[in-house]
């Protein structure tokens, strides 16, 4: 895992007696640094600075919370007639913000010398911040189209019944049809246990393990069952609370199953950051309301499945919120499949898949 979150910080003096900021930040900002970051961060900006320089040539690591943290500066700062400027980003997060379309929000510079070379022409001239330069580093590749990764895994998530409504014709509307049956739900499902034949029955979708013999399964909404009767070693079961503080060891534990599944480092990445941003919006949506949140993950040598329970709520991203909309963004460009299943009652579970290869 990457370091703790550091934050050092130095003034450079501006003509008129103003100052600029100068912040080198290192390690992680993610859920669980994000609120020392922003403290950190909103009492450097309290000496009424219009100018923030922050130099990432530590930063390890970045998730949507931490970026949102970067917007929101940057528009404090615009409101003052400043600006936030970015140095020496590493290429992985530099990635990320073309991916999330965030590249052309700040004023990116190599180094420190560039960036403040560039404030002190503009606090002599008085004039407002540039335009975002055309960044140096390479761009990142084109996102597959929408459909070509899990669409409808995706497209069930895109309201919170977790169905997206069919299209309507352009032209005439045709005659209304009559309402079709509800479908049949397979649950309760019954069925044998392959690891010592006991039989067994689940009420409702998700990942069970034999009480007898400790084969793990998951139960698919149409009723079919996978088991997973060799995996021992590899497969992992958690409770935690739903606060940002436990992100951190979850995310802990599956880079370490992930990595003992022989899946490349690059894969590990991915699926740290795919399981982060989806903890991450366990612990938005419940709010810190004493509630908790259940993890799964089980790998084979063909992949590896991570399953996330969000109790009472969906993971649907409702009305403008671009955190949800970022979170979900990395998660659909970090695994291979993306689905989200219904609960009886009320609640989602988050099914990641990432495969070898």
């Amino acid at each position: 895992m990457v370091a703790a979150f550091t934050i050092t910080s130095k003034k450079v003096r501006l003509p008129g007696g103003e100052s600029a900021i100068v912040a080198e930040i290192g390690g992680a900002v993610d859920a669980n640094t994000a609120v020392g970051f922003e403290e950190q961060v909103n009492r450097l900006l309290a000496i009424g600075s219009r100018y923030l320089v922050v130099n990432c040539s530590r930063l390890k690591y970045i998730n949507s919370t931490g970026m949102g943290l970067f917007i929101r500066f940057s528009d404090q700062l615009a409101e003052r007639g400043g600006s936030l400027e970015l140095v020496s980003v590493p290429d992985n997060i530099f990635q990320l913000f073309s991916l999330l379309g965030l590249e052309s929000l700040f004023v990116l510079h190599p180094d420190e010398k560039a960036a403040v070379k560039s404030i002190l022409a503009r606090a002599r001239a008085g004039g407002a911040p540039p335009a975002a330069p055309a960044p140096t580093h390479a761009a990142a590749p084109a996102p597959p189209p929408a459909r070509e990764r899990a669409a409808p895994a995706r497209e069930r998530a895109a309201s919170a019944g977790g169905r997206k409504a069919p299209e309507k014709p352009a032209g005439k509307p045709a005659a209304a049809a009559a309402t079709p049956p509800p479908e049949e739900s397979p649950f309760p499902l019954k069925f044998s246990c392959t690891g010592c034949a006991r039989r067994l029955t689940v009420a409702e979708p998700g990942y069970f393990r034999c009480p007898r013999c400790a084969v793990f399964f998951v139960a698919s909404p149409e009723g079919r069952v996978k088991a997973y009767h060799t995996l021992a070693p590899r497969r992992l079961e958690v409770k935690f609370p739903a606060t940002a503080e436990f992100i951190e060891p979850l995310r802990k534990a599956v880079r370490n199953l992930a990595t003992a599944s022989r899946f490349s480092a690059d894969a590990v990445d991915a699926i740290d950051a795919a399981i982060d941003e989806t903890c991450s919006i366990v612990v938005r949506k419940c709010g810190g309301g004493g509630q908790t949140f259940e993890a799964f993950a089980v790998s084979d040598d063909k992949e590896f499945i991570i399953a996330v329970k969000l109790p009472d709520r969906t993971f649907a991203v409702e009305g403008k919120d671009p955190l949800a909309a970022m979170s979900m963004r990395i998660i659909e460009q970090s695994v291979d499949s993306v689905q989200f299943f219904d609960l009886p009652g009320k609640g989602q579970i988050a099914k990641l898949v990432k495969r070898h290869g």
